[in-house]
């Protein structure tokens, strides 16, 4: 959980492109896009984030655009992210980052 990886995990804390590092995935496309929207924050929390602070339980509720349907739905995430076996002060992240506890 993200609590588990950083002692104060945040959400929409001074959020940047360069905060969507790719880990082991060959995932480029989602991170680009998660990059190119890190251009605009206040578009993130205001229209994406239905959950606005980090979640004691880690589930967040968050808008999705399905193009199959051309609606937006709310769906549920949780902050379970794979990790490699703890070995020492804490876990390491398998596919991304989290600086300075930012999960947004």
């Amino acid at each position: 959980r993200a609590r588990a990886l950083h002692s104060h995990p945040a959400l929409f804390a001074d959020v940047e492109p360069a905060d969507a590092c790719q880990g082991t995935v060959g995932n480029c496309w989602l991170i680009a896009a998660m990059s190119a929207l890190a251009e605009f924050p206040s578009y993130i929390k205001n229209n994406l984030f239905v959950t606005k602070k980090v979640s004691k339980d880690g589930k967040y509720k968050i808008k999705l655009f399905d193009g199959r349907s051309n609606r937006w739905e709310i769906i549920e995430i949780d902050d379970y992210l794979p990790c490699t076996p703890w070995g020492g002060d804490k876990p390491d992240l398998l596919f991304g980052h989290m600086p300075d506890g930012k999960m947004c």
